[in-house]
């Protein structure tokens, strides 16, 4: 018997000390969240190794567009891609939450907004429906 509660128990240690991930993402959170005319996009999808792509085309005055094609975790209620920034001292943190079959994008210090789109064009707080994939 008293091999059976040490093998147990240290079953139990080591499944306890292993770093706890966030989870995984629901399934729900996939697809495409568009305009009307798909003109503005954001898409997610699933990657290699856990990770999550996100993919995204936004349409600014005079041409200037925003564009980020990037993989990032999920964090038990968000997808966070962190890449390196303009200063080496603070990196473009892009979040994107989904709640009401919408996607909404938070860029911490606008600082993702600097490398990846046009002078007027911006990421945080865009809000996109998701799209009815169903014909």
């Amino acid at each position: 018997m008293l091999p059976r509660v040490l093998i147990a128990l240290t079953c139990w240690i080591f499944l306890n000390a292993q770093p706890r991930s966030s989870g995984a993402p629901p399934k729900s959170i996939f697809g495409l969240y568009a305009t009307a005319a798909q003109h503005d996009f954001i898409r997610i999808t699933p990657a290699n190794d856990n990770k999550i792509n996100l993919t995204l085309k936004l349409h600014y005055a005079n041409g200037h567009t925003c564009q980020l094609e990037k993989e990032g975790d999920w964090k038990s209620d968000h997808v966070l891609i962190v890449t390196d920034g303009l200063n080496e001292n603070e990196p473009c943190k892009l979040e994107a939450s989904f709640a009401n079959g919408h996607v909404t994008l938070k860029d911490e210090g606008q600082r993702c907004a600097q490398l990846y789109c046009g002078t007027r064009g911006k990421l945080d707080a865009v809000t996109l429906p998701r799209k009815n994939t169903h014909k």
